[in-house]
């Protein structure tokens, strides 16, 4: 988007997804990469499960299930991942999958967005033959569309894959995210903000029963995981001035409602010192931070086109430095925009080091600074 191309999307959608998984094929496509010990604790885990269906006081005798993954077990998303590795595989040129268990997002980008449309079809056709080929059941009509560009397309093409038409639309969830066309936040923040406001009230009723440290417990486990869940992908330095408003009333209404200041007497330097909480601000440095750095020191494709953009700063000894080389540099998802944080970080300790280590040196250097 930054080098002003057009981005297409699209999420497949799987019918039964875990409960079409065949023990048989599994084993026959992953046979040679699971180790020869293991391989027949997940098979066992997989085979020899019946059922029976209940009816009123009716039971039925029991059934032999030959197909399917348990769901809500920890083994199972890991078991599908598995059986589905060889997706990566059936990608064309230029096509980027990125997949967890049965959620599967394909993006393709392009000088047009007919351009985009094509690509997006071949690679459509392609996937749903593969899917089919290894037992999973598709449902065209329910698969997602989404165009991305930096500024929205005014009639953005639909896609036409076996005589099925499919519409984009503006926006696309993944995994409770909701990303617009421009990949602006507005409508993320909104739902977030909504959902906070929500709960503010009923802690203020356990604020009753509870004493402070039990309510902050409350509200880390509640209140905090709702309003920063994937920052990293919406709170960063190029955010909108409204959304990091939006961001500070909340946090720190909630932090009064666990000092139990509801008129506002203190000022929000004196919440600071009380509370002892990281601010929206130091929350998204410190998780993009540590994105960012984890990122560097794994092995994926993301983190190895990372660090090549990443550099220390000669002038200043330690000082790291991201490297940008998209054609409008000033855009808002730039790595250099969007990473800023990094440059007041010290090189020297972000890689060879433990995550544990990495978490306490991120904090001092965004959180308990002076």
């Amino acid at each position: 988007m930054d080098k002003g191309k057009v981005v297409g999307t699209y999420s497949l959608d799987l019918s039964a997804a875990f409960d079409l998984l065949r023990p048989d094929a599994f084993k026959s496509m992953l046979e040679y990469k699971i180790p020869s010990e293991l391989l027949p604790i997940l098979m066992d885990f997989m085979s020899f499960r019946n059922f029976r269906v209940k009816i009123g006081n009716s039971l039925s005798g029991p059934r032999f299930l030959k197909v399917g993954c348990v769901q809500g077990s920890i083994l199972g998303p890991k078991i599908f991942t598995l059986y589905m590795s060889h997706l990566e595989g059936i990608m064309n040129p230029g096509s980027h999958l990125v997949a967890y268990a049965d959620d599967a997002y394909v993006s393709v980008s392009g000088g047009c967005p007919d351009e985009v449309k094509t690509n997006l079809e071949n690679q459509l056709i392609v996937h749903e033959n593969y899917l089919n080929d290894i037992g999973m059941v598709t449902n065209t009509a329910k698969t997602e569309l989404i165009y991305f560009s930096r500024k929205p397309l005014m009639d953005p093409p639909s896609l036409n894959v076996n005589k099925v038409s499919i519409h984009p639309s503006k926006t696309l969830k993944v995994l409770g995210l909701i990303l617009q066309e421009d990949l602006k936040e507005e409508q993320q923040v909104e739902r977030t903000a909504k959902s906070c406001k929500f709960l503010i009230p009923k802690l203020k009723f356990l604020g009753r029963f509870l004493s402070p440290e039990n309510l902050k417990t409350v509200v880390t486990a509640q209140f905090f995981s709702r309003l920063y869940y994937g920052c990293e992908v919406w709170l960063h330095e190029n955010t909108s001035a409204r959304t990091w408003k939006i961001m500070n009333s909340l946090h720190y209404r909630v932090l009064r409602v666990i000092l139990k200041d509801y008129n506002n007497t203190r000022s929000r330097r004196e919440v600071d010192a009380v509370m002892k909480r990281a601010t929206p601000r130091q929350w998204s440095y410190y998780t993009s931070s540590k994105m960012a750095i984890n990122l560097m020191n794994g092995s994926t494709p993301l983190g190895k086109k990372l660090k090549a953009k990443c550099y220390v700063n000669d002038r200043i000894p330690g000082r790291g430095t991201i490297t940008d080389t998209s054609r409008l540099k000033v855009g808002k998802f730039s790595l250099s925009n969007r990473l800023q944080c990094l440059r007041r970080l010290n090189f020297d300790w972000c890689s060879g080091i433990t995550k544990d280590l990495l978490r306490i040196n991120l904090k001092k250097c965004f959180i308990t600074q002076p």
